[in-house]
């Protein structure tokens, strides 16, 4: 018990330092971005924009898990009452595991809703790290002095390994449109 007790009271203090740092980071975040006058506050306002219609897609997101979870949370307590309440009947044991069923379904519904969800992040992680590396060599060239554009275009581009899990879940389009942009 005093072990559990701690691991929480660590965990609150590391969300509430975290929750620190993250009021902190958005302040300079504002000041240094969406403050300034100058010639760039166009594009501030539109990631200004961008910002709000993710925070409200992250919050949605949230609710919608929240919402999953308090459902299977529920029937787990059903469940757990149900199992007080022990009747040895076969009408209560069909009634039992039907209950069963109907929480690992959801539960194993959930994990393979974020598990896809996650994968396509990752999916996403790696273009993002591609075509930051393409912008990286671009920038590195323009500093070097070189303007000529066909030295950047004739740049290999970074090939991704596409992990062999993630690539028998998609479909064969996908992995092809992948590869073109590859």
């Amino acid at each position: 018990m005093k072990a559990e007790k701690a691991k929480k009271v660590e965990f609150i203090r590391t969300a509430e330092r975290l929750k620190a740092q993250l009021a902190n980071i958005e302040k300079d975040k504002n000041g240094h971005l969406y403050n300034r006058k100058s010639d760039f506050r166009v594009e501030y306002s539109l990631l200004e924009e961008l910002e709000r219609s993710m925070t409200v897609t992250r919050k949605t997101e949230k609710t919608k898990i929240l919402q999953q979870l308090t459902k299977i949370q529920n029937n787990v307590k059903r469940l757990q009452q149900q199992l007080k309440d022990v009747k040895p009947t076969p009408e209560f044991i069909d009634k039992l595991k039907e209950m069963m069923e109907e929480v690992e379904n959801a539960i194993n519904a959930f994990k393979e809703e974020q598990r896809q969800i996650y994968e396509h992040l990752l999916k996403e992680e790696r273009t993002a790290m591609n075509e930051l590396s393409v912008f990286e060599r671009k920038v590195d060239l323009w500093a070097l002095g070189s303007s000529t554009t066909e030295k950047v275009l004739k740049l290999p581009s970074p090939k991704v390994s596409v992990d062999k899990r993630i690539e028998n879940h998609i479909r064969e389009e996908e992995v092809e449109f992948e590869r073109v942009l590859q």
